[in-house]
């Protein structure tokens, strides 16, 4: 049969893939579900038993649940970084709605500027690991940001595991100790001023109140930020450097592929917090990481899937209108 593009053979198993849809409450899935079911299907990756058919499990809780069967056959195995074979894992992928929300029919028909808009900072995260093919591949493609002449000045380190919590460890260590150290470049104007001290004071306060911390509440604070320096609980954090000889050029270069990181990793349903305060502990980093002195380090980045019942995670910063940054040049200036 043909939908869309999508073609199949008339074969047994063709046919037996029409009666398996055809028993699905087709009502209850979306245009872009079923689509995403087509693909895997006809591209044969998707669970499989005998004669390419389901396996009788993972009908059972199709049959139940429609909607997130159809998500997890196109986009899990669709994007080809689950292994195939196991089965049993997919059933596992839908037992509870929150662990299968990152595979749902709203991350397969996420637009680009659904994803720029939703994109937020988050700081709380599940513990569920981010496999090494689905890093690689927002990597990669956030490498398609553009750069001047195509230099791709852009530096990673990946850390989870093992080495991630002894860095954190050191890093939390240091910060209760003596505070946050020195970056080796100005983030921030040296003097501040208006409207931009307004606009930072809204989002500290803002992050504060949500989490019940007053302005008298030093140790509240201290505990909040110290959160960064184990980003926020994810499973997997990103180190950026750039090597320290090239140019503010290059510096902009590195914030649209920071930023291309952050939105192609929606589309997977992980969530990210670029974090500028770990360049404060560069030393530390540049020591554990072994980082040539020709690189500096810019920022981190928490990287995983969300924690929606977290409270944290109920804050969103605001946004000016756009009259207030944008001009529309109808004549020029003599």
């Amino acid at each position: 049969f043909q939908h869309k593009g999508y073609r199949m053979q008339a074969s047994k198993a063709g046919k037996a893939f029409v009666h398996k849809l055809k028993s699905f409450d087709n009502e209850d899935l979306n245009p872009v579900q079923i689509d995403a079911y087509l693909w895997g299907a006809c591209h044969k990756f998707w669970p499989m038993g005998n004669n390419l058919l389901p396996s009788s499990e993972f009908v059972r809780r199709a049959r139940k649940e429609p909607r997130l069967a159809a998500a997890v056959l196109g986009w899990v195995i669709g994007q080809r970084w689950f292994p195939r074979n196991r089965i049993g894992d997919y059933v596992a992928l839908m037992t509870t709605a929150k662990e299968a929300e990152t595979v749902t029919g709203e991350r397969i028909g996420l637009t680009v500027e659904d994803a720029v808009r939703g994109r937020q900072s988050i700081r709380a995260f599940l513990k569920s690991p981010v496999p090494h093919e689905l890093i690689t591949r927002i990597l990669e493609t956030a490498a398609r940001a553009p750069s001047g002449t195509n230099i791709q000045p852009w530096r990673v380190r990946v850390v989870e595991g093992a080495p991630l919590k002894q860095l954190t460890d050191e890093i939390l260590a240091l910060y209760d100790a003596n505070g946050e150290g020195k970056r080796e470049y100005n983030y921030y104007p040296e003097k501040w001023r208006e409207p931009y001290l307004a606009r930072r004071r809204a989002c500290g306060w803002g992050l504060y109140s949500t989490m019940g911390i007053t302005r008298e509440d030093k140790a509240g604070m201290h505990a909040q930020r110290r959160q960064n320096f184990e980003f926020f609980g994810a499973p997997m954090g990103l180190v950026f450097t750039i090597d320290r000889d090239l140019e503010i050029g290059s510096w902009i270069d590195n914030g649209m592929f920071i930023q291309s990181v952050m939105i192609a990793a929606r589309q997977f349903g992980l969530e990210t917090c670029p974090q500028a305060a770990f360049a404060n502990f560069q030393e530390t980093i540049r020591r554990r990481f072994a980082i040539p002195d020709i690189e500096i380090v810019i920022c981190g980045m928490a990287i995983g899937y969300p924690d929606t019942t977290a409270k944290v995670n109920t804050f969103r910063t605001e946004r000016e209108p756009v009259e207030k940054y944008v001009s529309f040049v109808t004549a020029l200036a003599k």
